[in-house]
C-alpha cells in the first residue's frame, strides 16, 4: 500500500512539473484538429468555468448543443473482470455509433491497462475508462500523459489532473483502493440510462473545454 501511495505521489509531482510545457505527445495525435472550444458549447456550459477537481451537477440536457467533430476517435478501456464495466462499455459503443465516432474497445486484465494506455491510445481524442476497475492504474498513468484527454465513467480519481474528467452518480463514485473503503460506491447504482447520460455529458464537457472536473449525475 505504501508503494502504491508513493508511486501516485510521484506521478502527481511529475504532472505538476510538466503541466506548464506539455502540449502534444511525440508520435501522438495532433490535438489541434479536435481541440475543445468553450465558445462553441451548449447552453448549459456557457458562463460556467468550474475550478479543477470541483464537482458540478449538470442538468439532463447538458449534452445538447455540443457538436462532435467529424473524425472524432475514442478508445474505451475496461478491466475484464469488473462486473460494473459492461453497461458502461455498451453505452460508449452506442454513443459512438449514434455520432459516427470511431470507437475502439479494449477489455483487458488489470496488469495490461498501463500498456494499453501507453501504446494504444495515441490516436484517440478521448480515452474512456469504464468503471472502478481502471481507477488505480489511471491514477498513476494519466498524470504522465497530459497531452491526452481522459474520461472516467462511474468512478473518479483521487487526485485528477486537468486532463481527467469524471462522471459519477449515487452508488458509483469509487476513488481508488485504500481511499474508498466500502462497496457502496463501486458501481451498484449503474443503470443503462445513467451510463448513456454519463458518456454524453462527459464528452460534452470535454468538447466544451471543461475538463479536470467531476460531473455528479442524480
Amino acid at each position: 500500500m505504501q508503494v502504491r501511495k508513493y508511486a501516485r505521489a510521484v506521478a502527481v509531482l511529475i504532472a505538476v512539473l510538466l503541466s506548464s510545457t506539455a502540449c502534444t505527445s511525440v508520435g501522438g495525435k495532433d490535438t489541434a484538429a479536435h481541440s475543445s472550444d468553450p465558445e462553441a458549447s451548449g447552453s448549459f456550459w456557457e458562463g460556467i468555468d468550474p475550478a479543477p477537481e470541483s464537482t458540478v451537477a449538470p442538468p439532463p440536457d447538458a449534452a445538447e448543443g455540443v457538436a462532435v467533430p467529424e473524425g472524432y476517435e475514442v478508445v474505451v478501456v475496461a478491466r475484464r473482470d469488473d462486473p460494473q464495466a459492461s453497461a458502461l462499455v455498451e453505452a460508449a459503443r452506442a454513443w459512438a455509433e449514434a455520432h459516427g465516432v470511431t470507437a475502439t474497445v479494449r477489455e483487458v486484465a488489470e496488469d495490461e491497462i498501463e500498456r494499453i494506455l501507453v501504446d494504444e491510445t495515441g490516436a484517440a481524442d478521448v480515452v474512456v475508462g469504464a468503471g472502478p476497475g481502471v481507477v488505480d492504474v489511471f491514477s498513476l498513468v494519466t498524470a504522465q500523459m497530459l497531452e491526452r484527454q481522459f474520461l472516467v465513467l462511474g468512478a473518479q480519481l483521487p487526485e485528477p489532473t486537468k486532463n481527467v474528467t469524471a462522471v459519477v452518480w449515487p452508488g458509483a463514485s469509487f476513488r481508488g483502493t485504500g481511499i474508498s473503503e466500502t462497496g457502496s460506491d463501486t458501481g451498484s447504482g449503474t443503470t443503462a440510462e445513467r451510463a448513456e447520460s454519463g458518456v454524453a455529458t462527459g464528452i460534452a464537457a470535454i468538447l466544451s473545454g471543461r475538463t479536470g472536473i467531476v460531473l455528479q449525475l442524480g
